[in-house]
């Protein structure tokens, strides 16, 4: 059994329909949802005015396509009126977009229901306003609905002239899933003209672009397409291969429609090669599917098969069972194709029974729809042949027409032709008179801009070198200002210090007195002598960087450690102690760092200190801690004005500190600038 002429034609409403679901959103069917959008549609018209073009006026429209989606499959008929309503709203409105999409819904109706002139009527209206808009991509869905609409009229010849003109959009477009659509649709339509080498290069050239998109639905049908055409040419082992592939494909996805019709076309072609019990098996699985979608058209030609193929295998009684079934449909539907195929097999079975009168009743029937079928088909190739004879005449009037246009053309071409070459050379000798002042104006112009360019780099060198001059004027007068306070004031407080002690021992015995003052005269020497090295040290530019500061920091952390047995512990990754600090910052740093290992040597009772550095995102992150006692509320004084000269500094360097502490668990500062 091979495949039909009307069966290749029936993939072509089910493209329609999937097209249309392109631009269709997905409502459910829930009463809930139509009586709320009815409510909505209620209200929306009766504050509707056709003298407002705003907007929100657009929202009946809108809310008419909600409802028909959702009737659209259980009441198609109010479907359709609930199109019509939102294309005479988008009317009143000029709503574009509104009259593009409801003619296209129509369009799409119409071809489901057979109205193939009304389909075309609304279809070449929704292409109008999509090509309004420069709406390419709707554009080329519709014209692939056209195409299959004049397919289905059986003008291949215009059906195919269409869908070339999609498929070029779609490629225009870079669209690969609308290629494989038009390519398949081309294949259908060479199918059925019986051009199979055709068909079979767009089919092929459609499942390329199906694999690479890896569209399990697009391959499946790609698939079963191939198969067809393979079964048309009686390669049976081919069309078994790509039927079996566009099964697996159908399953993935779940089609029942396209499952179902891969094992009945698989089962025939098992029938043809004689291997019943797979095609009875295949049949079967068929038949399960076709009986949950309740598609009697489908199961007719399911049952009819297995009937014919028990007689095959002289299982009579299970044959007559399964051609009863088939009759009861074929005479309910309205199929000359699907009777003759009916009555033939039982014709068959009642030859085989022995019930000779049945028989020749029934093959007169078969003949009858049979002879009823080749009627039909053959007006339908009349048809199509006067199709095709206007086309040729109609392309070859165009031709005619051309050709008289380009002999005028031509004509009217040479008659200018002295004229034009005038023109031409009146137009090179103005543009190369505008080329040569513009190109005097340009090099004027880089001339101007090269000598600013050369002046403003003089002008930063200049300033440059003044910078530099200053610099070097300012770390000349730091260096003599360090020399001087080490010096000349160092060398005083020094000798303030010496001869305060060795008066203290010669007037000890006589003046105890003068002991104490002298004593206070010595440590204030020595305080102002160490706070003088701290100022020498700080505004020395030989010591810009981190680990410098580390290195006093070590000095006065094995002082303390000396003084108070406390041991400080440094962590200082490399990349921060590379650092240059202004001598404003290492100033304040050093003097921090100071101030907080006196108070934890004073007041602490501290075993180890931790002080750790970090560099984030160019911040520099320092942490002072202590596993000293601690305390619960900050004192307003740390150590005499330590806390309040630490928060100066801080905000010296414009930078953050925080002091956590509590009773046991030690002191932390942080520091952040």
């Amino acid at each position: 059994m091979q495949i039909t002429l009307k069966d290749i034609k029936k993939k072509f409403t089910f493209l329609a329909l999937c097209c249309a679901l392109q631009l269709a959103q997905a409502f459910g069917q829930n009463i809930a949802k139509i009586d709320s959008l009815q409510k909505v549609l209620k209200k929306q018209l009766a504050d509707f005015s056709t003298s407002s073009h705003d907007l929100k006026d657009t929202l009946p429209s809108k809310t008419y396509y909600a409802l028909a989606m959702e009737f659209m499959d259980f009441e198609p008929q109010k479907s359709k009126n609930y199109f019509l309503e939102g294309l005479k709203i988008s009317e009143q409105l000029h709503f574009v977009r509104g009259l593009a999409s409801f003619n296209h819904e129509l369009g799409v109706y119409s071809i489901n229901s057979g109205e193939y002139n009304e389909a075309l009527k609304y279809l070449n209206e929704s292409i109008k306003h999509y090509e309004a808009k420069g709406d390419k991509l709707n554009s080329a869905i519709n014209y692939g609905n056209i195409g299959i609409v004049y397919d289905l009229k059986g003008n291949q010849p215009e059906a195919l002239k269409i869908q070339l003109k999609a498929l070029k959009l779609f490629k225009e477009l870079k669209k690969d899933g609308g290629i494989a659509f038009c390519l398949n649709n081309i294949g259908i339509i060479y199918e059925i003209q019986k051009k199979y080498d055709k068909a079979k290069s767009y089919y092929f050239e459609a499942l390329e672009i199906r694999k690479k998109q890896n569209d399990k639905k697009g391959l499946g049908d790609v698939y079963c397409n191939l198969g067809n055409l393979f079964n048309c040419l009686k390669q049976n082992d081919e069309a078994l291969k790509y039927l079996q592939l566009g099964l697996e494909a159908k399953r993935a996805v779940e089609d029942p429609y396209g499952i179902s019709d891969a094992l009945h076309n698989m089962a025939n072609i098992y029938v043809t090669k004689g291997e019943l019990n797979k095609a009875l098996k295949m049949e079967a699985e068929a038949v399960e599917i076709k009986e949950k979608l309740g598609n009697n058209d489908l199961l007719e030609s399911s049952y009819s098969n297995i009937g014919f193929i028990y007689i095959k295998k002289h299982q009579l009684d299970i044959a007559k069972k399964y051609l009863q079934k088939a009759q009861h449909i074929a005479e309910e539907v309205p199929s000359y194709e699907l009777k003759q195929d009916c009555y033939f097999n039982l014709s068959l079975l009642d030859s085989a029974m022995g019930n000779y009168p049945a028989a020749l009743k029934h093959f007169k029937m078969h003949v009858k729809y049979r002879d009823s079928l080749i009627n039909e088909e053959n007006t339908e190739k009349i048809l199509q042949q006067q199709m095709q004879n206007d086309y040729d005449l109609k392309e070859a009037k165009l031709i005619a027409e051309q050709d008289k246009k380009d002999k005028i053309n031509q004509a009217e071409m040479s008659a200018h032709k002295t004229e034009r070459i005038l023109y031409i050379i009146l137009a090179l000798i103005l543009f190369f008179a505008v080329f040569v002042l513009w190109s005097r104006l340009n090099l004027a112009r880089k001339t101007r801009l090269l000598l600013e360019e050369k002046n403003k780099q003089i002008q930063l060198a200049q300033e440059w070198a003044e910078e530099e001059r200053t610099r070097a004027e300012v770390m000349q007068m730091r260096n003599k200002i360090a020399k001087d306070l080490h010096d000349d004031i160092g060398s005083s407080l020094s000798s303030i210090a010496i001869y305060g002690e060795l008066a203290q021992k010669i007037i000890a015995e006589k003046v105890p007195e003068a002991k104490k003052v002298l004593s206070n005269l010595e440590e204030i020497a020595l305080e102002a002598m160490e706070n003088m090295n701290d100022i020498v040290w700080a505004i020395n530019p030989v010591n810009e960087k981190l680990e410098d500061i580390m290195s006093r920091l070590s000095l006065l952390a094995e002082r303390l450690h000396e003084s108070s047995n406390i041991e400080i512990h440094f962590e200082v990754p490399a990349d921060v102690k590379q650092l240059k600090l202004s001598m404003q910052q290492r100033k304040n740093i050093y003097l921090i760092f100071k101030e907080a290992l006196n108070n934890i040597a004073k007041y602490a009772d501290a075993k180890n200190c931790y002080l750790r550095f970090k560099n984030l995102n160019g911040k520099l992150l320092i942490s002072i801690k202590d596993d000293g006692k601690g305390f619960d509320e900050l004192p307003e004084s740390f150590g005499g004005n330590g806390l309040m000269n630490m928060r100066a500094r801080v905000q010296e360097i414009n930078g953050q500190i925080e002091i956590i502490s509590s009773l046991g668990k030690g002191t932390e500062i942080k520091l952040e600038f």
